[in-house]
């Protein structure tokens, strides 16, 4: 069936061409860079040994940053080669990699791009992040006996059965990888099954790097708020300003000089969230120019700037993570970040796209899940109402945190182990 798989991409090269061609006429390719999905290099090969390592979009490609930046630490004399599939990731990793790691579209899985592409770079060793299966990548690697791993290797149940269905061909390709680290026992199960060496090392998207923030705001904002109750609603989707407005509304009784934070998710919609707010009677202030405090009387911050979630969740014991109640249909965001930073991380029903991140917290009670929007602001005011009460609850956090700070360390000794000797000697 591989043979067949490779084949049938051969002879439809033009049309893959013709493709990638229209995609860019989108605006959905760099056009200056769209021979690279073609397997063609746009800068000059470095010279001594290559570490690649493969993320298809933006999620994995924070993970993979974050090992790039642990990995070139320890072998300084390194290079590092980090592909990725989307513009958006692209962009992300262009403005955060360390020195000596640099990015490429990684090509199309037709054989002769693929092999177009591994001839040129010669890479030592190749690591693939997350659920990245392309046959004729992983295939062509082996046959050039370069050692290649799975990092953070997800395979759900859905995709179990559908492997299962082809397995000869799931043996093949899993057997081709000398070490899969997974994010779960269910996940090593899964993959040993094929065949495969697997191996449970945790989810490294819990060991993130703590969000940035200024010392000079950080002391500005605190000074401001001084001895204020303070809870945040971060990364807000449409509906959820109005939950955050309509819970200070009835939070003031208990707590007449409550200040509530919004962060939303998307700034541009400022304009939109204050219309719905006003009405409702409280007094609102926005960030905007980043250096705008809450005064005495503010009511809801509105907090319309980028880059500053770092700042709010210092200044807020308690955190509702955005895209949990909103209209439509919710999904989560990522709670490590809160919790990293001390705040007590709630979040709402639907978090679908954030389950491997939240269900671990909220076995831990790292994270409490609020059912009913009703229920928002009864969590809030348990928590507000009894210092011994919030102090436990950060207890818990803090403590979930420092159960996960190992992981990043245990994944690098493993891939450590699979990097070739010569590689090592240079370092």
């Amino acid at each position: 069936m591989l043979k067949t798989y490779k084949i049938l991409l051969i002879l439809a090269t033009p049309i893959l061409w013709a493709y990638l061609q229209y995609r860019a006429f989108k605006g959905k390719e760099v056009i200056s860079r769209l021979g690279e999905k073609y397997g063609k290099s746009s800068r000059t090969r470095p010279d001594g040994s290559l570490i690649w390592i493969h993320a298809a979009s933006v999620g994995e490609a924070q993970s993979a940053l974050l090992l790039v930046n642990r990995l070139s630490k320890s072998n300084p004399t390194h290079s590092f080669l980090i592909t990725s599939v989307t513009v958006t990731s692209a962009k992300m990793l262009k403005n955060n990699l360390p020195r000596h790691a640099f990015h490429q579209f990684v090509p199309i899985d037709n054989p002769i791009w693929v092999n177009r592409f591994i001839n040129y770079w010669k890479p030592d060793m190749a690591m693939f992040m997350e659920s990245e299966i392309w046959p004729t990548i992983i295939t062509t690697l082996k046959e050039n006996n370069i050692p290649t791993l799975i990092v953070n290797a997800r395979l759900s149940q859905k995709s179990f059965t559908g492997w299962k269905k082809i397995k000869d061909v799931a043996e093949n390709l899993f057997s081709s990888f000398d070490l899969i680290l997974t994010q779960t026992k269910t996940d090593t199960d899964n993959f040993e099954y094929f065949g495969a060496n697997a191996k449970t090392s945790g989810n490294i998207k819990l060991n993130a790097d703590d969000l940035p923030f200024h010392e000079g705001d950080l002391k500005s904002f605190k000074q401001s708020v001084q001895n204020r109750p303070v809870w945040l609603y971060a990364s807000t989707h449409e509906g959820e300003e109005e939950l955050a407005a309509q819970t200070h509304i009835e939070l003031k009784d208990e707590f007449p000089n409550l200040l509530t934070i919004i962060v939303p998710r998307h700034p541009a919609r400022s304009g939109a969230i204050i219309a719905k707010l006003k009405p409702m009677g409280m007094t609102i202030k926005t960030r905007t120019h980043e250096k705008n405090l809450p005064d005495n009387d503010t009511d809801i911050y509105l907090a319309n700037t980028l880059g500053e979630l770092g700042l709010f969740y210092r200044v807020s014991p308690i955190s509702m993570i955005g895209r949990s109640f909103s209209i439509d249909g919710g999904g989560g965001h990522n709670p490590i970040e809160a919790a990293q930073l001390g705040s007590i991380v709630l979040t709402g029903p639907n978090i679908q796209f954030q389950k491997n991140l939240f269900n671990p917290m909220l076995l831990e009670d790292a994270a409490f899940q609020i059912k009913e929007r009703q229920d928002l602001s009864k969590k809030i005011a348990t928590l507000l109402s009894d210092e011994t009460t919030l102090n436990n609850a950060r207890q818990s956090t803090q403590n979930f945190i420092n159960s996960i700070d190992s992981i990043v360390d245990a994944v690098i000794t493993d891939i450590q182990k699979y990097i070739p000797n010569k590689v090592a000697e240079a370092a």
